[in-house]
């Protein structure tokens, strides 16, 4: 099949590209509706969530917009169902504890659960010497590209140094798309912009126009045409630009892809296999507990995308997306993640509405701000790795295995004491930390000071039962009824299961004080200090990548327990629905 051109692959009617909001008006047209072409400039005073070029049109699209717009979850008065039908909501177990389960088939989080990271953050670290500074990073289990892509634009502009980046992931699922996305954001067939607009739906909708799929098949037959040899793949493939791509993986790792894209149920199978997760009514008091948390335009914005599964502005008519985006789908055409999943998790919030507001987006369309948000960040990445010559090396094993090959000097252009950034993921809450600076350790370059590997902490307060168990402090409590607009003598009046009840007691975790539980943790652990020391490493006291943890911030390392303001606990807590618990830990050369 030959590349597609260089038009048609955008997500408006058409195959236009979406450069800023567009009018939300659609008219039917023989078989056929199309929408108004012109740009959106005067929103509906409601609900804020689309907008209109003109009176005349936001008055033709009443008739089917006033659906949305009068729906119960903008209204202030909604409340979820187990309020509504006085029962204990499911997710409680036995006095006021919650329970965090997860549902559904799961690859993985196919989207990530945290917001990006740029693990060079160069305005902490190397400055303006990085503008001729050669970088070799590592992504040792990936999950998906956001932190690949979000590293990548942090380099300064005008870069001319080299940048190799290992991009390794044991799940064949999250390998294969995260190779087919980049291959697709990189290729030099259609222009950057489409491709960054192809790239958010490949990964992130679960649907695609006839011309996305075409050429997501074309991408397909070029990333797979070499089948590699005695079960093992090779493969490089010059990208835009000076750009290079290049996968090595077992040839047993494709298999599942191929089965996934060769299958031949409809959209509308798809689709009920989506909303046999996102909308299953056994799980209905967990998407309520997080709508609790929310603005109600943003209630009404979050449940527009679990309903519809395409990740586009709430204005955009999808009628012409009819072929399933097979990459988040198993053979049989059921849905590949969590019901929890929600690609907002990834992102920073805060980001989000500043992309959508520079497109004319209201910050109360999360999932348009998201969609600009996510073009503007796909576009300066292909243009970056166009412009740098930045190197990817896509691989899939796992991370022990993976770091052993490079110090042998099997993974090419890789060796021993040559990564300036390692990040471990959540690998130590599985193998150990003392394991896994046993195994990363060796690769980290010794002739940086600012080389630096990092291990998060996902899993930790699973073993910290007496802190789960801990009633909340006075001063916490107080912090967390301020926060919800009660003096701490009302939260005795307020019903056990009432929203409020519900938003105070998830608010708890933030403003816990668990550097001491932390620390006797990572004792615990195995002595992690020593275990440091032994390999040539120290833990850093002051943090230069990331905070210890979310609602911290670089600036203030004496923090331990975040002070955000109403707006940042709203973004970072609520909408990214972060999870408090989470911890960075760093480590760089001991001198």
């Amino acid at each position: 099949m030959s590349p597609i051109s260089s038009i048609e692959l955008g997500s408006f009617l058409g195959g236009n590209v979406i450069p800023k909001l567009m009018c939300a008006n659609t008219k039917p047209q023989m078989k056929e509706r199309l929408q108004c072409p012109k740009l959106g400039t005067l929103a509906c005073t409601n609900c804020q969530l689309v907008k209109y070029c003109s009176k005349e049109c936001q008055k033709s699209h009443w008739g089917r917009h006033k659906v949305d717009c009068k729906s119960p979850y903008i209204l202030p008065s909604w409340r979820p169902g187990w309020v509504q039908q006085n029962r204990i909501p499911t997710f409680i177990t036995g006095g006021s504890k919650t329970v965090q389960t997860s549902f559904g088939t799961s690859a993985g989080y196919l989207w990530g659960n945290v917001p990006a990271i740029d693990f060079l953050n160069l305005a902490h670290n190397e400055k303006q010497a990085a503008i001729d500074q050669d970088f070799k990073i590592c992504f040792a289990a990936s999950g998906d590209i956001r932190n690949l892509v979000k590293t990548v634009n942090g380099l300064p502009e005008g870069y001319h140094g080299k940048c190799e980046i290992l991009l390794n992931d044991i799940n064949d699922i999250v390998v294969n798309r995260n190779l087919v996305a980049l291959f697709a954001l990189l290729d030099s067939g259609p222009s950057i912009e489409e491709a960054a607009e192809l790239a958010i739906h490949l990964i992130y909708s679960c649907a695609l126009t006839p011309r996305m799929e075409a050429h997501l098949h074309h991408c397909i037959s070029k990333v797979y045409e070499n089948p590699g040899c005695d079960g093992f793949r090779n493969t490089s493939f010059n990208m835009r630009g000076k750009g290079k791509l290049t996968i090595l993986q077992n040839t047993s790792g494709i298999d599942l892809i191929y089965t996934m894209l060769n299958s031949a149920y409809p959209l509308a199978t798809a689709v009920n296999g989506m909303h046999k997760t996102m909308l299953n009514s056994q799980r209905t008091d967990y998407v309520e507990r997080f709508l609790c948390d929310l603005e109600p335009r943003h209630r009404l914005s979050v449940m527009r995308f679990r309903k519809s599964g395409v990740l586009a502005p709430f204005s955009l008519d999808l009628a012409h997306f009819t072929q399933p985006n097979r990459l988040l789908f198993a053979p049989d055409g059921s849905w590949m993640t969590h019901d929890n999943a929600n690609p907002l998790f990834g992102w920073n919030v805060t980001d989000i509405y500043a992309s959508g507001e520079c497109a004319g987006a209201k910050r109360s369309d999360l999932y348009g701000c998201l969609f600009f948000h996510l073009k503007e960040q796909f576009m300066s990445f292909a243009q970056r790795v166009r412009d740098y010559g930045i190197h990817i090396v896509v691989t899939g094993f796992n991370a022990r295995s993976i770091c052993h090959a490079i110090t042998k000097g099997l993974v090419a252009p890789f060796h021993e004491h040559c990564f300036d950034r390692i990040e471990t993921s959540n690998v130590a809450d599985y193998i150990g930390i003392p394991e896994t600076l046993e195994d990363w350790a060796p690769l980290l370059r010794k002739d940086n000071k600012h080389s630096t590997l990092i291990i998060t902490s996902m899993n930790w307060i699973a073993t910290q039962t007496e802190e789960l168990e801990r009633s909340p402090s006075p001063s916490e409590m107080e912090r967390c009824a301020s926060v919800v607009g009660l003096d701490q003598a009302q939260t005795a009046d307020i019903g056990p299961y009432s929203v409020l009840s519900v938003r105070l007691y998830g608010l708890l975790g933030i403003f816990r004080d668990t550097e001491k539980q932390f620390g006797m943790h990572l004792r615990n652990a195995g002595q992690v200090e020593q275990a440091a020391r032994k390999r040539g490493l120290r833990m850093r006291k002051v943090h230069r990548i990331h905070p210890k943890r979310f609602g911290l911030s670089l600036l203030t390392p004496d923090e331990v327990v975040p002070n955000p303001s109403k707006e940042e606990l709203y973004n970072i807590f609520h909408v990214g629905a972060v999870e408090c618990t989470i911890r960075f830990v760093e480590f760089e050369m001991a001198v």
